[in-house]
């Protein structure tokens, strides 16, 4: 179960204060703007492979999740997406298909998120082949579906049709196809957000002192305390 330190609270940032940001952004750093105030967010420990669980409006999926698993991360998560090379976050969304985004592109329609990462070693450019060989994967609740069905069938992952899938099957495709293995161990025939939450393979990202004010800012220093 994901804790404390590793859960952020988008809109909380505006009321916590934070330490104090100087130098250069970076290429491990990106500037937020949350409710008009410009935020730094240190995403250096956030590796190729690094999975992504965010909580938005979208409510029917943790619903759901909590009818197919008792998992205790099930109300939480409604979506899960990848990091990649260069900062470039992957997902597939609804009526978007597949995309890349930057992480503060990527954060500006989330109300919460938890970053994990992976336990096993990735190749970073291995990754970056299996998530464009996902590339041109269409969204699809009924692909999702059948998806399941064929698992349940016996059909081995690496046989599974390619071509249609929601965000948690995308992820655990392009894992599984960069890895030859599997990376939630649960034997469900479909995966959810919630199954990533809970997998022994990969390892909580402590965001705790992750975000800064811009130097100019006169709050005092104070690590951000993520929502509960």
């Amino acid at each position: 179960m994901l804790t404390k330190a590793s859960i952020v609270d988008i809109h909380r940032i505006v009321e916590t204060p934070l330490a104090k940001f100087e130098g250069d952004l970076g290429k491990d750093h990106c500037l937020l703007d949350i409710e008009y105030r410009e935020v730094v967010f240190d995403f250096g420990s956030v590796v190729p492979g690094s999975i992504i669980l965010t909580r938005n409006n979208i409510s029917a999926v943790p619903k759901f999740q909590t009818l197919v698993t008792r998992a205790s991360e099930a109300r939480r998560w409604s979506h899960v997406a990848i990091m990649g090379n260069g900062g470039q976050v992957w997902d597939i969304m609804p009526n978007k298909h597949v995309r890349t985004q930057t992480f503060d592109q990527f954060l500006k329609d989330v109300d919460s998120f938890a970053i994990r990462r992976l336990r096993l070693p990735v190749d970073s450019d291995v990754l970056e082949g299996s998530l464009h060989k996902f590339s041109k994967a269409k969204y699809s609740v009924m692909g999702a579906v059948e998806l399941a069905t064929l698992r349940k069938k016996g059909v081995p992952v690496e046989n599974l049709p390619p071509e249609e899938l929601v965000c948690s099957t995308f992820v655990n495709r392009v894992l599984f196809d960069a890895l030859d293995t599997e990376v939630i161990e649960m034997n469900v025939p479909i995966i959810w957000p919630s199954h990533f939450a809970e997998s022994s393979l990969f390892e909580d990202v402590d965001l705790s002192d992750c975000f800064f004010f811009l130097a100019n800012n006169e709050v005092a220093s104070q690590d951000i305390q993520p929502s509960a």
